[in-house]
């Protein structure tokens, strides 16, 4: 990947964590790199392209701060805890998770970006189940994890948009608090 493509990556990509890939022009990118309008067009010929490769960027990160949870093994509640981490830095930065932005906006989306998005949701899932399932007997039996995993993922996603507007954390805490004591 070229310099000026990963710089546009990342300029992208905070913007659309911010205010969504609706309202990013390719104008305001090339201004925000130094560079002609027509020169992003170079790189990402459509919006889609680059919605493309910030889906694939973001789940890349996330999938190795996955990696670096299992790394450092602990118990369920500490992997969860580190989990919703993620979210609460995104809070913290005034951001969104760029999936979960992209997901408002999946109307706009083409087939291949939602079906990347499905991905992304899926992989949360997946290792969020492994985490309650690899732990049997420290959840609680009347809720099983494949349901806990799609609750806590829709919670942080819905927490880190209620809370995001006054940067409170009232509802990532609520959300937290519920999980961990589903947990035993």
């Amino acid at each position: 990947m070229s310099t000026k493509r990963e710089e546009l990556q990342t300029v992208a990509s905070e913007a659309v964590r911010s205010s969504g890939l609706h309202s990013l022009s390719f104008r305001t990118l090339a201004h925000a790199a130094g560079i002609k309008s027509s020169s992003v067009h170079y790189y990402f010929p459509e919006k889609s392209d680059l919605a493309s490769a910030l889906i694939d960027q973001y789940i890349q990160e996330f999938r190795h701060r996955l990696e670096a949870i299992d790394a450092d093994a602990g118990d369920p509640k500490n992997r969860f805890l580190r989990f919703a981490g993620i979210f609460e830095e995104a809070l913290e930065n005034d951001r969104l998770c760029l999936c979960g932005m992209l997901a408002a906006e999946s109307s706009d989306l083409n087939d291949e970006n939602k079906a990347k998005l499905t991905d992304f949701f899926n992989l949360a899932e997946d290792w969020l189940v492994g985490v309650f399932k690899d732990h049997s007997g420290s959840h609680n039996n009347e809720i099983d994890a494949i349901k806990l995993a799609r609750t806590a993922i829709a919670g942080l996603q819905g927490a880190i948009l209620i809370d995001r507007p006054n940067r409170e954390r009232r509802s990532i805490e609520a959300l937290k608090t519920t999980v961990l004591g589903l947990l035993h």
